[in-house]
């Protein structure tokens, strides 16, 4: 997926409708990631680098790099996916510990 945002912004740049619509689906795929790889960090920022990379490389070749929000969002989005996967595994762990 991240291979796919990212050709699709290096092609059409982020002011398309459709690459737009890519991405917002590509950052539910990466908070459903997040969820899904809860139980360990290493994985969850191991997925989170495929998804986000090539969104970051895709723009900055773009021809476009000048315009740093949508590179401030493609580096905090995941910074952000990170912290909530090490809540929830906060959570998950004190859920399992109440259960004993």
């Amino acid at each position: 997926m991240g291979l796919v945002s990212g050709s699709a912004i290096y092609l059409f740049g982020c002011h398309d409708r459709n690459v737009l619509m890519l991405l917002l689906y590509h950052a539910a795929i990466a908070f459903a990631t997040v969820n899904l790889l809860v139980h360990d960090r290493a994985l969850i920022g191991t997925a989170l680098g495929l998804l986000f990379a090539p969104l970051v490389i895709g723009r900055l070749f773009s021809g476009e790099a000048h315009l740093v929000s949508f590179l401030g969002a493609g580096v905090v989005y995941p910074l952000y996916c990170l912290m909530q996967g090490k809540k929830l595994k906060h959570a998950l762990r004190a859920a399992d510990l109440s259960s004993l």
